[in-house]
């Protein structure tokens, strides 16, 4: 127990230097000025774009994760399941030391029957999202993403080496439920072991489900396209003129790095990663950090959403009995 506390502190406390950091940097190199002016003269719907897009990803992922508990046998409603992802996301946004996931995976446990159903629908919804991922930044590498950017081609090549193991080992286990031990090399860490075996659990859950599965995999691309359009969009509203196609190549490789660990909701590397890739490409510095501080206002949108919940009291209750349909109350 002492040595999980250790761990905590001290990832926290690097996720901290991270964020200190890379906040640094970008406040090192903007022009507040430019900045300002860009915000300014973009025109207002551009605003609104990112809100818009992340509540709209919002609801398909609760309807993705709705179909995997039903799956399970857990009914929840569509409300109680995207209650939960909200309030989920202000967890992690209000807490530095972050965990989002494990948060979505308490409210969903506490709306339902089974405690184990949450985490394994949250885990089987994001692993049955990896294929549209991979094919994602495939693209980006055909595009000659290694060529023309290095760093970003790099992410790609490590998410997908990564994506492979894991789809990989789950169709070992999907083929052997029986088999207790992954087939893993025994220099595997033990934390890494268990992640997987978990992530190979919950897809052995659905087995019985494969219809369910593949819904909730082809529902990962309207995601997908969403979170495109929304950067497209967003870029088109500062005056940057990128193509569809174009982001396509760059977003996902971008967003694999903006999701590691290494500061408080990616805070500054986000924005570093944005004029990273931008300035190439004729976009101010200035303007790039405005654009991805505009692209966090739509996860800014959903925990504002989550903690208006908790405000209000949005407390879910387990009704009697293990299956079937729950209603929300006010706690």
């Amino acid at each position: 127990m002492a040595n999980v506390r250790r761990r905590r502190r001290v990832g926290l406390g690097l996720r901290l230097l991270g964020t200190g950091l890379a906040v640094a940097w970008v406040v090192g190199q903007v022009d507040l000025g430019v900045a300002a002016d860009a915000v300014r003269t973009a025109p207002g719907w551009v605003f609104f774009v990112s809100p818009v897009g992340v509540m709209c990803n919002t609801l398909i992922q609760s309807v993705r994760v709705q179909r995997m508990l039903r799956a399970m046998a857990v009914h929840l409603s569509l409300w109680q399941v995207f209650s939960a992802l909200c309030r989920g996301a202000f967890v992690g946004l209000v807490l530095p030391s972050g965990g989002q996931e494990v948060a979505k995976a308490a409210f969903l446990a506490k709306a339902s029957p089974r405690a184990d159903a949450g985490i394994a629908a949250l885990v089987a919804a994001r692993v049955l999202q990896l294929p549209t991922w991979a094919v994602l930044l495939a693209w980006g590498l055909m595009a000659g993403l290694l060529v023309t950017d290095p760093v970003l081609g790099a992410a790609a090549v490590g998410f997908l080496c990564v994506t492979a193991v894991v789809l990989g080992l789950c169709a070992w286990g999907l083929r052997r439920p029986e088999a207790p031990v992954l087939p893993l090399p025994g220099w595997t860490p033990s934390r890494v072991r268990s992640g997987l075996k978990q992530i190979v659990d919950a897809l052995r859950s659905l087995k019985s489900t494969p219809g369910a599965m593949v819904q909730v995999a082809l529902l990962a691309v309207p995601c997908a396209a969403v979170n495109i359009t929304v950067v497209w969009a967003v870029l088109t509203g500062f005056g940057a003129a990128i193509g569809p196609s174009e982001v396509a190549a760059l977003l996902p490789a971008a967003d694999v790095l903006i999701w590691m660990p290494i500061s408080i909701s990616g805070l500054g590397v986000r924005e570093s990663l944005f004029a990273h890739f931008l300035a190439p490409r004729g976009v101010m510095f200035s303007t790039a950090v405005a654009v991805g501080l505009t692209r966090w206002t739509g996860e800014l949108t959903r925990a504002l959403v989550g903690g208006i919940l908790f405000v209000l009291g949005d407390t879910v209750h387990r009704g009697p009995g293990a299956v079937g349909p729950r209603r929300a109350r006010d706690g």
